[in-house]
């Protein structure tokens, strides 16, 4: 493999010198924060650039998730920085080598969401003592959970709005801002509590959040096989702008 194309590590410093653009057309405002939020988590963050040009391509590396994603406009790239860990799923933009579960990504401005939502639950902010709390709710549903990523979440940039149960929380969701874009990510209701409208409520809420908080534009990315939640978000008057796709992990060896 071409050393040029498996990138280099770089850290924050060089981060502030160099011109992440043009790499995702939904994620591009994000990658700066992506990157971030990979090193606070013990990740590590890669790119390929050409001599004195301009970034290629953007690889994160998150240790405890056992996952990584690349942004590039460059197939090649993508599977040359997949095949820098072969025991490690990839997030992109294309179909790569390994089997593949697929995202529609979702986009569309703040002020086109209804605003006139009917609430079925109270939907409120996390506080610090929710900590534990949120991290239940996304261990029992998503198996695991970075509870290094939860506690140095930077209030009013990354927050979680929750709803609660009978004696712990229902269901949680986060809300992301960088400048006026706003993401929706890391839905989670327990089972016990679903179908009786919490996803949606989580939706209505953080949309108003973020607009609330000057964001003018929202992207979230649903699984193509969750349909309640495309639901939602087209009930939300988000609109389908692209896809990400989850490569498998190769098995650690495989050329």
């Amino acid at each position: 493999m071409d050393p040029s194309e498996v990138g280099r590590p770089i850290g924050p410093a060089e981060l502030e010198r160099l011109r992440l653009a043009g790499l995702s057309d939904s994620f591009d405002p994000w990658l700066s924060r992506f990157a971030r939020d990979a090193w606070r988590c013990g990740g590590e963050v890669r790119v390929v650039a050409d001599a004195a040009g301009p970034v290629r391509a953007l690889y994160l590396f998150h240790p405890f998730e056992g996952e990584a994603s690349v942004f590039t406009r460059e197939a090649a790239l993508a599977e040359s920085l997949r095949r820098l860990r072969p025991g490690t799923a990839l997030y992109s933009d294309f179909r790569l080598g390994a089997p593949s579960v697929e995202f529609i990504v979702y986009a569309g401005p703040t002020g086109s969401v209804p605003g006139r939502h009917r609430f079925r639950h109270p939907v409120r902010l996390a506080s610090a003592g929710d900590r534990s709390g949120v991290a239940a709710v996304l261990r029992q549903v998503d198996g695991s959970v970075d509870e290094g990523w939860i506690a140095t979440a930077s209030a009013g940039s990354e927050d979680c709005l929750v709803v609660d149960g009978s004696g712990e929380l229902a269901g949680v969701g986060w809300a992301s801002r960088t400048g006026g874009h706003g993401r929706l990510h890391s839905l989670a209701v327990r089972p016990a509590y679903r179908r009786a409208g919490i996803g949606t409520d989580l939706f209505f809420a953080r949309c108003a959040w973020l607009r609330t908080n000057g964001a003018r534009w929202l992207v979230t990315e649903i699984a193509t096989a969750n349909a309640a939640s495309r639901a939602i978000a087209e009930a939300g008057a988000l609109r389908p702008v692209g896809h990400l796709y989850r490569s498998s992990p190769e098995p650690p060896g495989r050329p």
